[in-house]
């Protein structure tokens, strides 16, 4: 059950929705303006793991302090 992202053709609000199946997609309405058959556009996906902006990564044991020498 994926959730996609949609802009209104005619206000340009982007909101997203989780779709079930095919025939959802077809009954979509803008929940800002009520205008039908919005645009699906590309969705931002999430990382996981660490990095030098990602928080929660993995931390060697030699660089943890461990209190000895």
């Amino acid at each position: 059950m994926p959730i996609h992202t949609y802009e209104c053709d005619f206000c340009g609000h982007v909101f997203e929705e989780l779709i079930f199946r095919d025939a959802d997609e077809d009954e979509l309405v803008c929940p800002k303006c009520g205008a039908t058959r919005p645009t699906r556009r590309m969705s931002v996906t999430a990382r996981v793991g660490g990095g030098k902006l990602g928080g929660g990564g993995y931390v060697p044991p030699s660089s943890c302090s461990s209190g000895g020498g």
